[in-house]
């Protein structure tokens, strides 16, 4: 059976955990795409899944919500075939 990892971040902590400085639009203060699309790409080098974005208006900032197979080295492949 296959195990998952989850991983949820908020714009400063998508910054800080994949070092890609996220710029906002002066008019809107909306992330820039390029710097968010270049965060994701970061993530997803790494076996990270975007599942799903969520934001509201007491979230203020969208939350971004990831998963990842958890790779289980220990495991042997007797149990596959049982």
């Amino acid at each position: 059976m296959e195990q998952w990892t989850y991983l949820v971040l908020d714009l400063k902590r998508l910054r800080n955990h994949t070092d890609v400085g996220i710029g906002k639009s002066v008019l809107t203060g909306a992330p820039s795409p390029e710097d968010v699309q270049e965060s994701l790409q970061v993530l997803g080098r790494d076996g990270w899944e975007l599942v799903q974005v969520f934001q509201n208006a007491y979230m203020g900032e969208p939350h971004f919500y990831f998963k990842r197979l958890v790779r289980n080295e220990s495991r042997t492949d007797t149990m596959k075939d049982a």
